[in-house]
């Protein structure tokens, strides 16, 4: 009796294995369960931020580095001071100049130098923070990024190497060569991958031509979240490119229409509002519980209250709800604190902060 028992458990666990690897074939999207749920409210640090978009947030030396456009001085790169939020520096002006940009650029940090990627003028620029704390303009040099294939949509540079991120363009693929989507650098070897979450290219195209990427802080792992829809793509960069997994939790449900992403009346347009991450964990913000395909299409404030921790393998760890819209996160490991900018209901900016 013990006997049948224990193979009947056995094959009942066999088919639930076969059953969920069957389920991962078919790419089914679902919002994620997590171990640990809470609703908390982010700290505000001091006014309203007079800045534009801000897509960045880092933590350096007492202070946060903030890439967004100052309203009045144009200035694309702020410091601010973490207890107060208010703006101590600025650099990096709009232009065509010397150390100058003309879009909002990518930004990474390698000790104190920092990085900004423009794909409008396809350079990058160099300024370094400690000229920046003591009032200088910081700028050190620009890099030309001649990358042979085609010109990334970002780069981003490491302690020791960088990686480019393009999309290529469905309408001008080019059948006698191939635009490798992700090319990881480690001085003179080169490594590529060029696989999508999405087979429809056009579809694809869309969705990643404003991305969210993350490193961790040791360059051995990237996180990259599309524009629409709401899929988790996780690598490892260690010794190459690989593919850690992709977690699907919202499909991107559109056609173009007038050459554009045209929504179904039940679809959820944007999954994904901003991300990082540390060595263990991604921490992105994300749209409310909803079961994908039931949504609606105007979503009402906020559209992007959550807080979600996820580890590189992909299990949903922590969610927390706010009542504010999270545009961009960053952060403080020594203070284990995620620092982000959010918007109330009037879209004025703030920066908030959370412990974890």
């Amino acid at each position: 009796m013990h006997w049948l028992k224990r193979n009947v458990f056995f094959f009942l666990l066999s088919c639930l294995f076969l059953l969920s690897c069957e389920q991962g074939k078919q790419g089914e999207y679902s919002i994620p369960k997590f171990k640990q749920e809470f609703k908390r409210e982010f700290e505000i640090i001091g006014q309203e931020l007079d800045l534009g978009r801000v897509s960045s947030i880092t933590s350096y030396k007492g202070n946060l580095i903030l890439v967004g456009q100052n309203r009045w001085t144009r200035q694309y790169l702020q410091v601010v001071d973490k207890k107060t939020g208010k703006i101590l520096h600025s650099s990096v002006a709009f232009g065509r100049g010397p150390g100058e940009v003309l879009t909002q650029p990518w930004y990474s940090q390698v000790g104190q130098e920092c990085y900004l990627y423009d794909p409008a003028l396809e350079a990058t620029q160099v300024y370094d923070l400690e000229k920046i704390l003591q009032g200088g303009v910081g700028y050190g040099r620009t890099i030309r990024e001649l990358n042979p294939e085609v010109s990334p949509l970002g780069i981003f540079y490491g302690p020791e190497g960088k990686v480019y991120f393009s999309n290529e363009s469905f309408t001008q693929r080019d059948s006698s060569r191939t635009v490798s989507r992700i090319i990881l650098e480690h001085g003179l070897t080169r490594f590529t991958y060029n696989e999508n979450p999405v087979s429809d290219r056009v579809r694809t195209w869309w969705m990643y031509m404003t991305p969210y990427l993350t490193f961790s802080p040791d360059f051995s792992k990237m996180a990259v979240v599309p524009a629409y829809g709401a899929i988790l793509e996780r690598f490892s960069l260690a010794g190459g490119i690989s593919l850690l997994g992709a977690d699907r939790f919202i499909e991107p449900d559109f056609i173009l229409k007038n050459n554009n992403p045209d929504f179904s009346e039940h679809a959820i347009p944007y999954g994904f509002s901003n991300l990082t991450s540390t060595n263990e964990r991604i921490i992105v913000g994300m749209v409310e519980d909803v079961v994908s395909g039931t949504g609606t299409r105007n979503q009402e404030f906020p559209r992007f209250p959550v807080l979600a921790v996820f580890d590189w393998n992909g299990r949903p760890l922590i969610r927390i709800r706010n009542s504010l819209n999270i545009e961009c996160l960053g952060y403080d490991e020594e203070e284990d604190v995620i620092y982000a900018v959010v918007r109330d209901i009037e879209d004025s900016r703030y920066l908030g902060r959370m412990k974890l």
